[in-house]
């Protein structure tokens, strides 16, 4: 199940006409007359139109305070001056979050107004005065600009200097305030716990349902725009916590209706996959939730009867020329399917029974080429499905967990929850 948005527009003609609302009229149509008009009135209520149009509302009730960390001192040949802020948040429960602010004024008697905005690499990336302090927080990987181990270096210094001209900035009058990004919200999953994040309230009570869809409605005041947004509530499984490698997958295949989960409201992320439990996981990413099988006959393998589990969908499957069965006229419901198998299952699931994989170029060092499944395997990994298992191998003969089902499912099914726009 996607969430409910428009198809996208690339035809400009098709465009509405959108004037952005005048900063200086308030609502009412009346003009806004001194800085106390704009502080008083106006301010909020372009702050309400950010909230209900762009970023939403913070459920939080927050301590802001502030201190210098480094104070302003004369910098870039006499053009400015240079200091650090930091800008505390705390939730009045023990929570709190130091944001690093780093300002730059242009040398004047009056008031100057001011750039505002966040950089990706932190305050020190921004210009190589040895002064900035380094990041003291988790930073993204970035060689080319001196960022190992998720950690700031000297060698960052400057390095995104021409992406902020604070001279020319400086010369032409105006202030210039940046933070690092990460210190709001760093980019890694830990299941919400840091960053602002981490200043919410907790979610209290029970779970209403295993499937816990919320859905959120937006009406846009161009033309009445209405969009209807679904919003799906994780943490439905007791076993597959936030941290676990495989929770967003697991969660999207959840969501598709695709898995009900092992039992016990329980997903198994660890549990080996059979071909039995296959069959059903492969017609119901194919074809939707909602699919069902024709009844099955019971003639077509000989260990599938009717009534077994999943017979329905083993016979489908065969009649789609996804599965000719484990020989001998047998299926093996229960047998597990190997991490190699489950590359033609996943394939012929894809582009139909007929299709057949480009030739291998032995890219894993333990599938030989030529082999029954390098082409599989190789065709697999080259559309991003897969990257192996480690150490530059795929581990062909390992059998297929659950967890990594889920992987494989919701990217050759395309089961996004909310897919790049």
């Amino acid at each position: 199940m996607k969430h409910d948005l428009p198809a996208p527009n690339y035809d400009e003609s098709l465009v509405p006409n959108f004037v952005l609302p005048d900063p200086l009229q308030l609502e009412s149509g009346a003009r806004v007359r001194s800085g106390e008009d704009f502080l008083n009135l106006r301010r909020p209520e372009l702050l309400e139109a950010f909230r209900r149009h762009v970023y939403g509302r913070f459920h939080a009730e927050l301590t802001v305070t502030s201190r210098w960390k480094r104070e302003l001192q004369p910098v870039c040949g006499g053009l400015g001056e240079r200091g650090e802020l930091v800008v505390e948040l705390s939730n009045g429960n023990g929570a709190a979050l130091a944001i690093d602010v780093l300002i730059h004024v242009p040398r004047s008697s009056r008031p100057s107004p001011a750039f505002l905005g966040l950089n990706l690499f932190d305050n020190q990336t921004l210009h190589p005065d040895p002064s900035i302090s380094l990041a003291r927080g988790w930073l993204p990987e970035n060689v080319d600009l001196g960022l190992t181990g998720h950690v700031a270096t000297e060698a960052s210094r400057g390095l995104h200097a021409g992406r902020w001209p604070i001279e020319l900035v400086l010369s032409r009058g105006y202030a210039l305030l940046t933070a690092y990004a990460g210190d709001i919200d760093p980019d890694y999953d830990d299941g919400f716990r840091n960053g602002v994040h981490g200043l919410l309230p907790p979610v209290s009570g029970a779970r209403p349902v295993p499937h816990w869809d919320a859905t959120l409605t937006e009406v846009l005041t161009v033309e009445n725009t209405r969009w209807a947004r679904t919003i799906h509530v994780g943490n439905s499984f007791p076993d597959v916590p936030t941290t676990h490698p495989f929770y967003a997958f697991i969660e999207n295949l959840f969501h598709s209706g695709a898995t009900g989960g092992c039992g016990l409201g329980n997903y198994c992320p660890a549990g080996t996959v059979t071909r039995a439990q296959m069959a059903v996981f492969l017609l119901k990413g194919k074809f939707g939730s909602s699919h069902v099988p024709p009844p099955a006959t019971g003639t077509v393998f000989a260990d599938v009867p009717i009534g077994s589990f999943a017979a329905d969908w083993i016979e489908e499957l065969a009649a789609l020329g996804i599965t000719g069965g484990c020989g001998g006229g047998n299926y093996c419901p229960g047998n597990p399917v190997t991490r190699a198998q489950m590359a033609v299952f996943l394939l012929k699931s894809e582009h139909g029974a007929p299709y057949v994989p480009p030739n291998c170029a032995g890219i894993f060092d333990d599938v030989p080429c030529p082999s029954q499944f390098a082409n599989w395997v190789e065709r697999l990994a080259a559309e991003g499905i897969t990257a192996g298992c480690g150490g530059n191998n795929f581990c062909p003969d390992d059998p297929n967990i659950r967890g990594q089902m889920a992987v494989f499912l919701v990217k050759i099914f395309g089961m996004e929850l909310y897919p790049p726009s």
